[in-house]
C-alpha cells in the first residue's frame, strides 16, 4: 500500500487530492484513468481511482467527524494506492496473484500448516 497525505494543503483540499493522484500515476506510468465519487462509513465521501476497470486507490478530504479524536483540525488531502493492484494493470494481467506475493504458498507448495 502506498499511502499520500498533504495537512493543511496549500490550496483547496479537494483539488490538492485530484493532483496528488494525478502525479502518483504518472510516476507510476499510468495516464488513462477516470475518478469516481463513493460513499464510506468512515470518510464520507471518497474519490476512487479506476484504470482498466479496477479500483486501484481510494482517496478522501478532510476534516471529517473522526479527526477530532485525533485533534486533526486542518484541512488534509489523502490517498491510498493498492500497489499490486498497480502492476496488476501496468501488466494488463487480469489476476492479481500474478503480482503479489502469495502468503499461502511459495514456489508451488503451499504454506498452511495444519
Amino acid at each position: 500500500m502506498l499511502n499520500a497525505v498533504e495537512l493543511a494543503p496549500q490550496k483547496n483540499a479537494s483539488d490538492r487530492l485530484r493532483e496528488i493522484i494525478e502525479i502518483s500515476l504518472r510516476s507510476a506510468g499510468i495516464t488513462e484513468y477516470a475518478l469516481q465519487e463513493a460513499k464510506s462509513e468512515v470518510y464520507g465521501e471518497t474519490l476512487d481511482v479506476v484504470v482498466k476497470g479496477v479500483e486501484v486507490a481510494s482517496g478522501a478530504t478532510g476534516p471529517h467527524p473522526l479527526d477530532a479524536n485525533w485533534l486533526v483540525i486542518e484541512p488534509w488531502a489523502g490517498v491510498g494506492f493498492g500497489l499490486e493492484r498497480l502492476a496488476m494493470v501496468r501488466k494488463t494481467s487480469k489476476v492479481l496473484g500474478h503480482v503479489g506475493r502469495s502468503l499461502s504458498h511459495l514456489d508451488g507448495s503451499s504454506l498452511n500448516v495444519t
